[in-house]
């Protein structure tokens, strides 16, 4: 009779019934909850329900859930739920997301009952990754309904939930890459929440302690587990790392220890994390860029890089440029592994350039990463590019004699030094730059830094070699020979001066007449 009678229901009608079906099963009466469960059974599988009528039946599911008794009107509801899943997985996800934001045991229920079959469990596990994914650049809103800002903090509660069930391992690991840098991504992203949203997320579940963080760090963990990772996360935990995930202040470093211990991985997924964050980086202007440098950089240490290596050194080439705080120390610490590694050195080289161009700009700790770097490049070229390299590098290291930080000035004066043998031709513009070299260099002959000093002194004497000034090498060499020999000299290096003849400084450091020029 049902059937027949469902014939003559308009699509916007059928809604009413299966709500007043939903409804009725809270009755003690067997009968009517029968009814009631085939109505909802029937409907389920043959209407097509629309994005907003998906929401009032989610709803009406989970109000009614609590008082349902009979184990055939739970049966019902759990099928309704799966159909649901499978024919509108956003809408139905994102409803159930509404109606618990921290996941109440009643939504864990219809959670479970989603995912209760593989392929609903692929659809819902894409739609939490794909609301996690989306958060970035939605705004602040004290409204749930339409924000995918605050849809994204309540996404890793049911994301832990589900990927405790032994049915979602498989779907979990075909989309491991994704999941594990989503949460990752997550975690950065709420550390950083306001106070108002906070406020939004235990509007209506105050009594629930389980902070948006916690959330994504315990399902960060399961996804772990979930994919045979259970050894690393044990070893995240002696080294604190999952409290350090949940401070503003430590995350960034757990992220790397996290990233780090993914070594273990099977190179095929490691090789599509690359690939991924290498894709995210190019597209995505968001608070991620940093948490992403931070994951690839870590993943380049462990694996052994193939076809990837140029999407990751091009990359490299236009995040050399970025305006973020600490993104070129980043990036240059990530180019310097690549340096040090046989394998991958020579494809580093195209960057030279582009390092040597924002010495200028960065700041100390930046040129500290820098200048070893550029050492190890120059040292990779030969001919005619070695010689123009080297030349474009010397002439910008004079500036950076004077540095606030006695690491640079002592890597920067050394590396000025080495450039003097490797540039072939153009003698000319080499000239005006170690001629342009001298008194930043003279400055120095006495830095507070007694290593600066010594690297000056030998700095000076090759720029008076090259420039074939006899008695400037002369004055250098005896710099040099004094200043080790004031150490051991009786009563020190002012006793040794007192020695010296009375004359100009030139003449007080060759004793002979004045004739050289400086």
């Amino acid at each position: 009779m049902f059937m027949i009678f469902m014939k003559y229901l308009q699509p916007s009608e059928r809604l009413g019934v299966f709500l007043a079906a939903v409804q009725s099963m809270r009755a003690p009466s067997p009968h009517s909850t029968e009814l009631a469960a085939h109505m909802v059974d029937v409907l389920a599988a043959e209407t097509d329900f629309h994005s907003g009528q998906v929401l009032h039946i989610v709803w009406a599911i989970y109000r009614s859930l609590p008082s349902v008794r009979a184990a055939l009107a739970l049966q019902s509801l759990d099928r309704a739920l799966l159909l649901l899943a499978s024919k509108r997985p956003r809408e139905t996800v994102a409803s159930l997301l509404q109606c618990s934001l921290t996941c109440t045991s009643v939504a864990v229920t219809m959670w479970r009952a989603m995912v209760s079959e593989p392929p609903a469990t692929e659809r819902v596990l894409h739609e939490l990754l794909r609301i996690l994914m989306n958060q970035s650049g939605c705004k602040t809103s004290t409204s749930t309904k339409h924000h995918l800002r605050i849809q994204a903090l309540a996404a890793a509660r049911p994301l832990h939930e589900i990927l405790l069930l032994p049915t979602s391992r498989g779907e979990a690991k075909a989309i491991f890459p994704q999941l594990f840098l989503a949460l990752l991504f997550q975690v950065s992203f709420t550390t950083e929440l306001k106070l108002q949203e906070v406020q939004v997320f235990w509007e209506k579940h105050q009594q629930d302690l389980l902070t948006p963080v916690r959330s994504t760090v315990q399902a960060l963990k399961a996804l772990l587990r979930s994919v045979g990772l259970g050894s690393q996360v044990l070893a995240i935990e002696a080294q604190g790392v999952w409290a350090a995930l949940l401070s503003a202040e430590s995350h960034l470093w757990g992220v790397q220890v996290v990233a780090r211990e993914m070594k273990e991985l099977p190179r095929s997924l490691r090789t599509t994390i690359i690939h991924q964050l290498v894709e995210l980086l190019r597209t995505e202007a968001s608070s991620w860029q940093t948490v992403a440098m931070v994951i690839l950089s870590k993943l380049l240490e462990c694996t052994e890089l193939g076809d990837e290596l140029d999407c990751v050194v091009s990359l490299f080439a236009s995040y050399l440029r970025s305006p973020c705080l600490g993104m070129q120390s980043l990036v240059l610490r990530a180019i310097l592994g690549l340096t040090e590694r046989p394998a991958t050195a020579r494809q580093t080289l195209v960057l030279l350039l582009s390092i040597t161009e924002q010495l200028q700009a960065a700041d100390s700790d930046t040129r500290a990463v820098a200048l070893p770097m550029l050492s190890t490049m120059l040292r990779l070229l030969e001919g005619r590019t070695l010689s123009l390299a080297a030349l474009e590098l010397a002439s910008k290291l004079p500036a950076l004699f004077g540095d606030d930080s006695s690491t640079v000035r002592l890597l920067s004066i050394c590396l000025f030094l080495d450039t003097l043998g490797f540039v072939e031709g153009s003698q000319e513009k080499l000239q005006q730059v170690a001629h342009r070299s001298l008194l930043p260099l003279s400055f120095h002959l006495h830095d507070q830094d007694e290593s600066v000093a010594e690297a000056s002194r030998e700095a000076l004497l090759g720029v008076a070699r090259f420039l074939r000034w006899r008695q400037l090498a002369h004055l250098a060499e005896t710099l040099r020979a004094g200043r080790s020999a004031s150490a051991c000299w009786p009563g020190g290096a002012a006793q040794q001066r007192s020695t010296w003849p009375r004359a100009c400084p030139t003449c007080r450091a060759c004793r002979s007449p004045c004739s050289g020029r400086l």
